[in-house]
């Protein structure tokens, strides 16, 4: 909790602290995700750097949360990124790629392709 309130204020800062804070109390892979999801759902706007956006990418790309990868989907299709949207749809379980939204879009790729 007291995390997610500095990641709010200061995400920057967050980010930074997640290596130090996985060595001072010793947190599991599963623990630093967890942190590290706290601070890629505060990189999804447009005014991050490109090493916060490649940082953001690689911590949803090992993400386990549905909702923050959906997110990382939509996205991609606000700013027109097909490759992003190809990308990121095939990280969705495989639950919610049957979701509707999900399915037109992957279906919208494959026709692009030909399919």
């Amino acid at each position: 909790v007291a995390f997610a309130s500095v990641a709010r204020q200061d995400v920057e800062n967050a980010r930074l602290m997640i290596p130090s804070l996985v060595q001072a109390q010793q947190l599991n892979e599963d623990q630093t995700q967890e942190l590290r999801d706290i601070v890629a759902w505060r990189l999804m706007g447009n005014d991050v750097t490109e090493e916060q956006a490649i940082w953001r990418d690689d911590a949803i790309m090992r993400s386990q949360s549905t909702p923050l990868v959906e997110r990382r989907v939509r996205m991609a299709l606000g700013t027109g990124d097909r490759h992003g949207l190809n990308t990121w749809l095939a990280r969705l379980p495989m639950e919610a790629k049957e979701k509707d939204e999900w399915r037109y879009w992957q279906a919208d790729l494959l026709l692009e392709r030909g399919r």
